[in-house]
This record gives structure tokens, C-alpha cells and sequence, in this order.
């Protein structure tokens, strides 16, 4: 920040030489025509803001320079000249006979009116000083504020941009979607790949028939796509997940039918092997579930446990955060079917924000880049950007015995 201090022009107390503070007196021709000349020396200077002192030879001093510039002056006390008190007006030579300031003063600072009511040159430069910082504080705050406004208008601008681009680009892949994709394909080969996963999984419980009148249904995995990736990869490496929600809905079938027994595996048994003797007693020798659970937690009966656990048969799944515990046979499960379906999502199904102070809907195309739509863009964006695929199956479950087993949990919730 550069600063550029004018003193004001001769005045008529100048002239005749009387002490001339805080009291005031016009301009004299002279001091007009001085300013005047000043004023065209900074007319091509680039003024961000003008401060002067209240007193009219001051102000009448910043207005003249100010002519040829667009700027508010400001008025502030706090750059008034010296006060020199009871002395405001007298003659000089009587004041300057009371030795009151060196005739050096700027550089020694040896001024001082405070015995007569007035104030010393240390004072004065405080309250300057005062100024500068309010003024300086004021300006970076300014600054501050239109670096704000920028990124904002900037912000606008690049969200605009990519907006635009990313429309176009999804009417793109939506043209080279309907051209190249076959939806009733790419389910069937999803439908296929996801029985072969899940049998494969769960062989020992999986029967071919079943009753269908008893069918349940249970989501396998609802997956929001980009438009483009459809029939890439599509539901590779979802197939874990998908076993780990196919088991959640048998135990939530078991368990709404109270056909289980309910135990907390980490309280409800001393040790490792107390919990292995309650498989063994209880002839629960099909384990599903979380690998956590099932798993000993003592690695010092590591070698012990595992021997045991070799007359088991144990099956780990994501998902699920419990463990079962089945008898031989004691329940049977029939696919009956495995429905998959493809679909372009509505602004309901996706992460979207809604502005009631714009009337718009927030929504990031970019992570942590939020960009504003119009309901029908964003619901025409959807339609040509982003695919659901979503994966249920119908299964039935034939209960052989009851109870059939036993749900172990980490802990009851009560």
C-alpha cells in the first residue's frame, strides 16, 4: 500500500504569521494556485481512497486535487495538526519566545503545548499513526473482500464451463449407449453370473425347488453407474457384497420367524473354546456370516480352535455383521429367480441438494464441485449420465427344524 501526503496550501494565517492548529483560516491565492499545481501532478495517479482532517483549509485542499478523480473523501479528527491550545492564533514570534519546540522539531521531536492546554508532537503522531492502521486494516479488508468476490464470480464461471461440458458429453454417451448397449443382454449375463456366484456360495443350503407361494424378496445390490461404464464392467466385484446381502435376508427371515436361537458370542461365552463346545453340543455345524464372529479371538488356541474347527463347514460374507450357526438340513433355500433391471435415476434417488433461496438443485458432477440445475436439466442429465442397476432375488426358505440354529451377535441391543 503506497500513501501520498499533501499539505494544505498557504493560508491567511501563514501569511501573517499567526499559530495556526486546530484553529483554521481560509486559503490564501497563492495557496490555491500551489494546490492547484499539485493537483495536476496527480492527476494521473490512481487514487483508491482520500483521508483529510475536518478543518477547511484541509478539506478545500483534498477537494481541489480531487477534481480529476472519482473518489469519497473522508473525513477523520484524528488528522488534525498540532493542538496548540491557548495558544491557537497568537502571533509566532511571541510563541516561539516560550521555547516550546526546537527549531529542529522534525527530527528531534521536541514539541510540547500540553502546559497550555494543548498536546505534544508525540500525540499527534499516535493518533496518525491510528489512522494508518484503521485505514491499512479497512483497505485489506476490502481487498479481502473483492479476492472473495472474484473466486466467486470465478467459481460461477468454472461450474458454468463444466456444466456445459458435462451435458454434452452425457448426450454423448447416451447416444453411444442406445447404439451400442443392449439392456435385456447385459441383466441377463448379470442375472446369469449372479445365481452361479450365489450357488456357488451356498451350495449346502441351496435347493432346486422350492414352494413359490412362500417367496421372499431380497435386495442383492442397488448400483448407480456412469452411463458410460454400463456393460464394461458392470457388476464385477460386486458379487461378495451381493452374497453378504442374500445371507442378511435369510437370517432377517429366521429371525422375524423366531426360529433361532439368539446369543451374544463375546459375552455370552467365557473363551474360544467354551464357544466351540456350544457348536458341538448343539450339533451346529454349518457356520455363515461374519468372519469376526466366527473366528477365534485368542491366537493361543489358534491351532486348537482350527482343529475344531475342521469338522465344520464355514462360509465368510461381507455384509453381515453377525454369525449363524445352522444344523445339518434344518433349512432349505430355493432361487426361484433373480430379477435385474436397468433404469436412468430420478433426482429422488441420487445425492442431490435443493436451494430454496435459488429454487435450484445442488449437484456434484466433480467431487466437492456442487453444480446449480434447473429441475428439468438435471432430471434430463440424469436420464443421458447415470444408470441404476438394481439386483433382486426371490427366493423361498423351507424351515426343517426348529430351532434351526443360532444367531450370534456382538452384542443384544435391548
Amino acid at each position: 500500500m503506497k500513501y501520498i501526503f499533501v499539505r494544505h496550501g498557504k493560508t491567511h494565517f501563514n501569511e501573517i504569521q499567526l499559530k495556526q492548529g486546530w484553529c483554521d483560516s481560509p486559503l490564501t491565492k497563492q495557496g490555491i494556485k500551489e494546490i492547484e499545481n499539485m493537483a495536476e501532478q496527480l492527476k494521473d495517479y490512481k487514487i483508491d481512497a482520500a483521508y483529510t482532517s475536518p478543518i477547511l483549509r484541509a478539506k478545500y485542499t483534498a477537494q481541489i486535487i480531487l477534481k480529476n478523480h472519482s473518489v469519497l473523501l473522508n473525513e477523520d479528527d484524528r488528522l488534525k495538526e498540532v493542538n496548540f491550545g491557548l495558544l491557537e492564533g497568537l502571533p509566532c514570534l511571541f510563541v516561539d519566545k516560550l521555547q516550546l519546540e526546537s527549531s529542529n522539531w522534525l527530527d528531534d521531536l521536541q514539541m510540547d503545548y500540553t502546559g497550555y492546554e494543548g498536546e505534544n508532537v508525540e500525540d499527534v503522531i499516535q493518533r496518525h499513526f491510528e489512522l494508518l492502521n484503521d485505514t491499512e486494516k479497512k483497505f485489506q479488508e476490502q481487498v479481502n473482500q473483492e479476492v472473495e468476490l472474484m473466486y466467486a464470480d470465478l467459481e460461477k464461471i468454472i461450474k458454468k464451463k463444466q456444466k456445459e461440458r458435462y451435458i454434452i458429453l452425457a448426450k454423448e454417451e447416451q447416444k453411444n449407449y442406445e447404439s451400442k448397449i443392449n439392456e435385456k443382454e447385459i441383466c441377463e449375463k448379470i442375472r446369469t453370473d449372479t445365481i452361479k456366484a450365489i450357488k456357488q456360495k451356498f451350495s449346502s443350503i441351496l435347493v432346486e425347488k422350492g414352494e413359490k407361494n412362500k417367496m421372499i424378496k431380497v435386495e442383492l445390490l442397488c448400483l448407480h453407474d456412469y452411463t458410460k461404464s454400463v456393460g464394461i464392467n458392470s457388476t464385477n466385484g460386486y458379487y461378495s457384497y451381493m452374497s453378504g446381502n442374500f445371507l442378511v435376508g435369510i437370517e432377517k427371515y429366521l429371525e422375524d420367524n423366531k426360529v433361532m436361537e439368539l446369543k451374544q458370542r463375546f459375552e455370552d461365552f467365557a473363551d474360544d473354546m467354551e464357544f466351540a463346545k456350544y457348536l458341538e453340543v448343539n450339533n451346529l455345524h454349518l457356520l455363515l456370516g461374519s468372519r469376526y464372529i466366527l473366528k477365534n479371538r485368542d491366537y493361543k488356541v489358534s491351532a486348537e480352535y482350527n482343529k475344531i474347527m475342521e469338522d465344520y463347514e464355514t462360509v465368510y460374507t461381507a455384509v453381515l455383521h453377525n454369525g449363524i450357526a445352522l444344523k445339518q438340513n434344518a433349512i432349505e433355500v430355493c432361487i426361484h429367480d433373480i430379477d435385474v433391471s436397468i433404469h436412468s435415476p430420478s433426482i429422488q434417488e441420487e445425492v442431490v441438494h435443493f436451494d430454496n433461496s435459488t429454487g435450484q438443485y445442488q449437484y456434484a458432477i466433480l467431487e466437492g464441485l456442487p453444480i446449480d440445475f434447473e429441475e428439468d436439466e438435471l432430471t434430463e442429465f440424469l436420464y443421458n449420465n447415470r444408470k441404476v442397476i438394481n439386483i433382486t432375488a426371490k427366493i423361498s426358505i423351507q424351515i426343517n427344524e426348529k430351532p434351526c440354529g443360532t444367531i450370534f451377535t456382538r452384542k443384544i441391543d435391548n
